[in-house]
């Protein structure tokens, strides 16, 4: 009997966007490549009638009879792998997780190489310190939360607990507070920035850097996470509980905290979340001790803070949105910047009738329309459809139209119109429509008029006042995270102003739980999880939310009702999953598409492997939001 010859097999991912079920290709091994290729290895291989680019991924052994049919790798780029085994498997994890292409994650990950920094890989020689090490992997190693309330606090706990002879990562939600006055001195010249904002060349420098040993600590926003780390010790995710660490305009829709927790499980490393103000979920793992917690979640930032009730201003018969206390606050504050802070850009939030109540909505979204001034007409900030503004209402003819909520031209135009021409401030508006386009003179003092996106832009060291101008936005907004998240910006302005600044919060709601617990943050988190329990929301329920959209209504419906039979089959007899829907989105037409939406409520206990095995399940054409920002909008 002829013994049959064996072939090893590697499967590789290619740095090309495909469908996530075509995660990698096979391809033989020559029997020169075979004896050096490892996983994480650089490769190039024929695909189609060009060559490409990609990783090894896994390899097995098959008879030689059976692979004739495959192609052959062509080289291998470079002797050492890319990605160690431990970082193969966070790639994988979080394809997996997030429903993302493997071959797309491994293409954004990586530099854009050219063909003079392929030869540089082929050519380079790692330093010692870039080896493997061998630790155990998949192991969970409890986080620990430091609550702060100054920025020397966190200079010392990373003083204290950075290991220089290891790899760290230290996160943060955006590269304008990645500060590396935070880190020791002696450790500045062991760490490169890493952000989407680096040039091709600055981000191959950089990640060549890691990937020699050069340098030992990472420091920047979520693309740091993918990274060629072969020797990560721990993770620092500095201001863990800030919105933007989650992605929910493109994909993958990473929520960069949970994608520490598959990180460091793969490393075997030690994850420190840093907060003035943590995230509910994170409040109740460290109050159950599932974290470790150091430091005084209720320390004074001893920041004035002003609440003002602007139903008293109305009793005034002041009807605008500047009350008095704000006056004369700004009158107190001559030689600082201001900072007025709304949630909505345009001259009015939204346009009604006063008469029967009808609220002007874009005829095809469903959204409100909110006036802009400089171009005089109605505009959704959804679809960008434009109106003129009516002169009576459509709904009963009634001619009483007004302009209610506040919006930063609005804003804009009222204040000048208070300073008058003696002030001698620059007043600079910062939302969308002029994100990047302001400019500021540094001989005079400012007044800054923004939105969310006006934030990290402004110097806090130089602001003396923060004014919430209409602090009831999003009060009300039927959302599960909302008072969460609007008690963070309190918070987190409450600690960028310290003792020097005031804070100043206009409402018609001054008793809301909100405003009471600034100084009392553990009476907040109590009473959110209270109700988050009771509704099923996290922590007790990790959220997974699926959404698909058509042209075609009907098709729309069809396409949500079937996954809904699917996802009950899958689950029936598991109590620890709820399925919810199909629901339409907020908007529910949007980019000339209708969008269905199905959520998925998992208990903790085993939430990774049911989202997975939900996703695997998934037809062509859907999409995932795990732990999503919202539950409707889109």
């Amino acid at each position: 009997m002829t013994k049959q010859l064996k072939t090893i097999v590697a499967q590789v991912i290619p740095l090309k966007r495909f469908p996530v079920k075509l995660a990698c290709f096979d391809y033989v091994c020559p029997a020169d490549i075979a004896k050096k290729i490892k996983v994480g290895a650089l490769v190039e291989i024929p695909f189609r009638k060009g060559l490409f680019l990609g990783l090894v991924m896994n390899f097995f052994t098959t008879d030689e009879a059976d692979s004739e049919q495959l192609k052959a790798i062509s080289r291998i780029v470079a002797d050492r792998p890319l990605y160690s085994d431990k970082q193969m498997a966070f790639l994988r994890e979080i394809s997996e997780f997030y429903l993302t292409s493997l071959g797309y994650l491994a293409k954004t990950s990586l530099p854009a190489f050219n063909k003079k920094q392929l030869k540089e890989l082929a050519e380079v020689r790692p330093l010692k310190s870039a080896k493997t090490v061998g630790k155990k992997t998949n192991i969970f190693v409890k986080p620990n939360y430091f609550f702060y309330s100054t920025t020397n606090q966190i200079k010392d706990y990373l003083r204290e607990n950075f290991n220089p002879r290891a790899q760290s990562l230290v996160l943060t939600p955006e590269i304008n507070s990645a500060n590396p006055d935070l880190l020791p001195c002696k450790l500045a010249d062991q760490t490169v920035l890493i952000s989407s904002a680096l040039t091709k060349r600055s981000f191959f420098d950089s990640w060549l850097e890691v990937w020699i040993g050069r340098k030992n600590i990472v420091a920047g926003t979520r693309r740091s996470l993918f990274m060629p780390f072969t020797n990560l010790s721990d993770i620092y995710v500095l201001d863990e509980a800030n919105p933007n660490y989650k992605s929910w305009d493109m994909a993958p829709r990473i929520n960069i905290i949970q994608a520490v927790i598959f990180l460091a499980l793969c490393h075997g490393a030690r994850l420190h979340f840093l907060s003035h103000t943590p995230s509910v979920e994170s409040y109740y793992f460290s109050d159950r001790q599932v974290y470790d917690s150091t430091g005084d979640l209720d320390a004074d930032f001893a920041t004035p803070t002003k609440l003002v009730d602007m139903r008293a201003e109305r009793r005034e018969h002041n009807y605008g949105f500047i009350s008095g206390a704000l006056v004369e606050a700004i009158k107190n504050c001559p030689n600082r910047d201001i900072f007025f802070f709304l949630n909505k850009r345009g001259t009015a939030g939204y346009v009604g009738c006063r008469d029967c109540g009808t609220v002007l909505k874009c005829l095809t979204c469903d959204n409100l329309y909110t006036y802009h001034e400089d171009i005089n007409c109605l505009v959704c900030h959804f679809c960008q459809q434009k109106i003129s503004l009516p002169k009576h209402c459509q709904h009963c003819s009634g001619l009483n139209m007004v302009m209610l909520g506040v919006g930063s031209q609005l804003a804009e135009k009222e204040i000048k119109k208070l300073l008058g021409q003696k002030e001698n401030r620059q007043i600079i508006r910062i939302d969308s429509d002029n994100a990047g386009i302001f400019k500021i003179d540094p001989a005079v003092n400012h007044i800054f008029i923004g939105t969310q996106l006006a934030w990290n832009k402004v110097d806090w060291a130089q602001i003396g006042l923060v004014a919430f101008l209409d602090a009831d936005t999003s009060l009300f907004v039927p959302q599960y995270n909302i008072s969460e998240t609007l008690f963070y910006w309190l918070r987190d302005a409450q600690y960028k102003l310290g003792a020097k600044g005031q804070l100043l919060i206009q409402t018609s709601h001054p008793d809301h739980l909100v405003f009471k617990s600034l100084n009392q943050p553990t009476k907040f988190y109590q009473s959110e999880l209270t109700a988050r329990k009771a509704l099923g929301y996290p922590p007790f329920y990790f959220l997974l939310k699926l959404f698909y959209s058509d042209t075609d209504q009907t098709v729309g419906k069809i396409q949500a009702d079937n996954v809904i039979t699917l996802l009950k089959r899958l689950t029936l007899g598991k109590n620890d999953v709820i399925i919810l829907g199909p629901m339409p989105s907020v908007p529910y037409f949007k980019a000339g598409k209708y969008t269905q939406v199905i959520l998925c409520k998992i208990k903790y206990n085993n939430y990774k492997s049911i989202t997975k095995t939900i996703l695997r399940q998934l037809p062509a054409g859907w999409k995932a939001d795990p732990a999503p920002n919202s539950i409707l909008t889109i």
